[in-house]
């Protein structure tokens, strides 16, 4: 492929649910880069189990990916050929090199960028745990102390480096999957982000930049599902 060919469509693939494709679907509104999102439904077996559906029966043999798996990232060119990948943070930390976000370019800076979007994973699987595996109301306290030390951190990070985003005056990487777990965290607990000025401060910096708050007002975006559907929290439309 030559570095001169132009990027005629871009394909995002994954289920019918924002779990691990939300932040790229963020970046990209952000960045107004135009995309189509490939998505299909998981289907509950006979014996109750649930199989990817499209996924399982055609995407994973056709789509010629070097690992197949979702979400999934599609660039094709003008010549014909075409750029695939997958794996959620390969694919984010790949639009941020090519879309300049990953702060100031240094490699001091990168690193730290790193860091956060591996620390805001970290908190996503704490609430994946919670809400596939355990019970939303009884381990509400238990949830905040797990999360409390993560959010709190992030909170001196951003008064230590002066932010306006969550690593410097630059939106970065950084910035969308933290968004995205930050609003999934809201949305089950409406009150988690009380103590916590700085990420609220982000978030709504987030929610109120122009081309991202058309995103969210429209159908292209839903609150819901967050998670599959034989989760315990969040896997249904509401």
């Amino acid at each position: 492929m030559s570095q001169t060919e132009i990027c005629e469509k871009i394909i995002l693939g994954y289920f019918s649910v924002r779990a691990y494709v939300d932040h790229l679907k963020l970046l990209l509104e952000y960045k107004q880069i135009p995309y189509t999102f490939q998505s299909c439904q998981k289907e509950q077996l006979d014996d109750g189990s649930w199989q990817g559906g499209l996924w399982y029966q055609e995407w994973r043999h056709n789509l010629n990916l070097d690992f197949p798996n979702m979400p999934f990232y599609i660039e094709k060119y003008s010549d014909g050929s075409q750029f695939s990948m997958t794996e959620s943070m390969a694919i984010l930390r790949h639009l941020g090199r090519k879309y300049s976000l990953y702060g100031d370019g240094s490699i001091q800076h990168m690193a730290k960028v790193d860091m956060l979007v591996d620390v805001a994973v970290e908190l996503r699987l704490i609430f994946v745990n919670l809400t596939y595996f355990g019970d939303v109301e009884k381990e509400k306290s238990d949830y905040f102390k797990k999360t409390g030390d993560k959010f709190s951190r992030f909170e001196t990070f951003m008064v230590n480096h002066g932010a306006d985003w969550v690593c410097g005056h630059r939106i970065t990487i950084a910035d969308f999957i933290l968004w995205t777990v930050l609003d999934y965290n809201v949305t089950l607990y409406p009150d988690i982000l009380d103590p916590y000025p700085n990420l609220r401060a982000v978030k709504s910096r987030m929610e109120s930049v122009t081309q991202v708050a058309e995103y969210l007002n429209s159908e292209r975006f839903s609150r819901f599902p967050i998670n599959s559907p034989y989760a315990n929290w969040g896997g249904q439309k509401k």
